[in-house]
């Protein structure tokens, strides 16, 4: 996500623009919005302000400059492309880009002050996260991205409203159970369930597993009874696809699903499959052949695969970023001792891994390409 320093948009009657005084202001404007969208309106434009704003501000015929979010879209989709990248097909306010071996998304969004929505959620009853969590997620504003309501005549001139930060905070203060939990029911979804048109994404599965741990203290979560609550996250999915109805957890007036592409036939199958699910008990595992395989067969090598794999996409993600700080500083990466850091460290484990691969005996092919190993681990 690409934040740019320099514009802030705020809420009408919460903020007195003369605290940004360096800043370019947008007002945020819900009143001919549906659910969690907003149009921005033009308040201040100072000289430093990004050229893509300047140049997406359309007219609404009563005075006003309102800021487009499809022509926002694609004034900063080129600066996502990089050497040898290629555009995918857009994917909400992110724009998706790939280098044939690793699949990047690059949104470009606005930090935005909007503390009426931040406190209906703070101050809704809860049991998770404590006090303080909720403080600080309140404390962390929130943001707007470049993409409007499908279904909306204006969709071309709404943002979309987010709290990215605050729920990677909440994911962060999950328990290691609440995390399994979250994982289990991503595998589930596709691999039992296999949505085609993305019916169900692995953003609403995380809004499921936030409502389910709020409404419960967190020390319910434990390995003992890690089946039980799989059993009820099943439940509340089956009956938000019943229902075709899952609320943002951060904003719950937003349904997930308002514009899922879910037919009545695959509904129907999707309700019977879940609750196939619940029946089975113990014997959900079994639906999942890699997962099954991987614990019984290989445990400690899927541990330790795990681990280097992860490292691996925080790396990437580094690499990523810092390419494009470079990028904007006019710098080489050649010259660049974080960026020669990063890829040092990504050639050690692309090595370990190798190594592993030819000492167990795996097939040449499988380990004598390092590029084939990289593009393995970041799928």
């Amino acid at each position: 996500m690409y934040v740019p320093t320099s514009v802030i948009c705020i809420e009408s009657g919460t903020v007195d623009a003369k605290e940004f005084s360096s800043k370019t202001i947008l007002r945020i404007d819900t009143a001919y919005s549906t659910e969690a969208y907003c149009r921005l309106k033009k308040e201040i434009v100072r000289a430093h302000c990004p050229k893509a704003i300047v140049k997406s501000l359309t007219p609404d015929g009563n005075g006003n400059d309102l800021l487009s979010s499809d022509r926002y879209y694609e004034h900063t989709k080129r600066d996502a492309n990089f050497d040898g990248g290629v555009f995918k097909p857009r994917s909400g306010p992110a724009c998706p880009v790939t280098d044939g071996r690793v699949d990047y998304d690059y949104v470009h969004a606005h930090r935005c002050h909007i503390p009426s929505l931040l406190r209906k959620w703070a101050e809704r009853y809860r049991l998770w996260p404590p006090d303080n969590i909720v403080q600080m997620i309140e404390s962390m504003g929130g943001f707007v991205t470049p993409v409007g309501f499908k279904e909306s005549t204006f969709k071309h001139l709404e943002w979309r409203i987010c709290f990215s930060t605050g729920e990677t905070e909440l994911m962060h203060n999950l328990n290691d159970t609440q995390l399994k939990l979250y994982v289990l029911l991503k595998m589930i979804v596709k691999h039992v369930l296999n949505p085609q048109k993305k019916e169900i994404t692995s953003y609403m599965v995380k809004n499921l597993i936030l409502h389910l741990a709020e409404k419960n203290e967190q020390k319910l979560f434990h390995e003992q009874n890690l089946l039980h609550w799989l059993k009820a996250a099943l439940s509340k999915l089956k009956t938000a696809i019943s229902k075709k109805r899952l609320s943002s957890y951060m904003i719950p007036m937003r349904n997930l699903m308002a514009c899922s592409r879910l037919e009545a036939s695959q509904q129907r199958k999707w309700i019977k499959t879940i609750k196939d699910m619940i029946s089975e008990g113990p014997r959900i595992i079994l639906r999942l052949q890699k997962l099954r395989t991987a614990i019984i067969c290989f445990g400690e090598p899927l541990l330790w695969y795990t681990k280097l794999k992860l490292e691996l996409e925080l790396l990437e993600l580094y690499s990523s970023r810092r390419y494009f700080e470079l990028k904007y500083e006019n710098s080489s990466e050649e010259s660049d001792t974080v960026s020669r850091a990063i890829l040092r460290r990504k050639n050690e484990i692309l090595r370990d891994v190798q190594r592993r691969l030819r000492n167990e005996g795996s097939r040449r092919e499988c380990w004598n390409d390092m590029h084939k190993i990289e593009k393995s681990m970041l799928d």
